[in-house]
């Protein structure tokens, strides 16, 4: 066996790019979108589609919103699954969640209120 490093760690460590980020951000999404189905399922409530499209749409979300990276968003669960077919599930989700997003950062500004400097990092 070899003992020099596969080229793709090599070209990952060399990029300067923040590692452990993405994946985690997705997999969150993912498991609050399953427990939430679990939780309404086991309250009685139905909610309609499958565990997985449910999940897909959380980390469209959570890419969006937890990332800022809306247009990432937009397009890396549909490409990442190989189903194109998804863009106009993951455009409405994301400006959904935006929508949602701006209004929440617009109401804590009019009141005053100042969030914890980890929310928003960029904005510290």
């Amino acid at each position: 066996p070899s003992s020099s490093a596969p080229s793709w760690i090599c070209a990952w460590a060399g990029s300067g790019a923040p590692g452990g980020v993405f994946s985690p951000t997705l997999a969150v999404s993912a498991g609050w979108a399953l427990l939430t189905f679990l939780g309404l399922e086991a309250a009685g409530v139905t909610l309609p589609g499958s565990h997985w499209d449910g999940m897909l749409v959380a980390m469209t979300i959570g890419i969006a919103v937890g990332l800022r990276a809306p247009l990432v968003a937009l397009v890396v669960v549909p490409e990442m699954v190989g189903d194109l077919s998804l863009l106009p599930i993951t455009a409405t989700a994301v400006a959904l969640a935006l929508g949602l997003d701006r209004a929440v950062d617009r109401l804590v500004a009019a009141s005053g209120a100042r969030l914890p400097d980890h929310l928003h990092p960029e904005d510290s």
